[in-house]
């Protein structure tokens, strides 16, 4: 039994030891304020290339364009679709993702880069619905040009931050209509 337990520890650090590595570059921190509540302790994640993170979520970019990482103690999967309805102003960018645990995110990113919508819901593993439905204005440097770049891992975010409906005197356009199943 000794030897087993010796040869599966020494299986597993060979295993983490010759799995490959993905350098990230360290781009910056993002922080979400609750429009609800202003005065609340905003939440903050810190932004790589392709990934956010902070000690309730981690979420990434796969080399295949899935989203996918932790959120609490579930799992989230996002996979892009090609279902994306039309932009509710010409030059905007309009994204659809399918959760397979259960939902759908529309997104929608304005052509100036200064705003994002999102509509719609995602269900983790452990089957918490995740409700991405608010406008967001985005902020500037190098992780807020990340988000833009990954709308997907920036609606994750700011849902599990808490960020519902939009902010106060905003001059956000309305939101595409989600895709309907066609």
């Amino acid at each position: 039994m000794r030897y087993f337990c010796a040869s599966l520890v020494a299986l597993g650090v060979a295993a983490c030891a010759s799995a490959p590595t993905v350098p990230r570059q360290k781009l910056g921190e993002i922080e979400f304020r609750d429009y609800a509540r202003p005065t609340q302790t905003p939440i903050t994640y810190s932004v790589q290339t392709g990934r956010v993170f902070n000690p309730n979520l981690d979420m990434s970019v796969g080399t295949d364009g899935k989203v996918s990482g932790s959120v609490g103690s579930g799992m989230l999967q996002l996979l892009p679709s090609d279902k994306a309805p039309p932009p509710s102003t010409p030059g905007n960018v309009v994204q659809t993702w399918r959760c397979p645990a259960g939902g759908n995110v529309t997104l929608e990113v304005t052509s100036d880069g200064k705003w994002m919508s999102m509509s719609g819901y995602a269900t983790t593993t452990n089957r918490v619905q995740i409700r991405m439905d608010a406008k967001l204005q985005l902020g500037t440097g190098p992780a807020w040009e990340e988000m833009r770049n990954n709308p997907a891992l920036l609606a994750v975010a700011a849902a599990i931050a808490g960020v519902r409906g939009e902010p106060v005197n905003s001059d956000v356009p309305p939101l595409a209509q989600p895709a309907s199943a066609r």
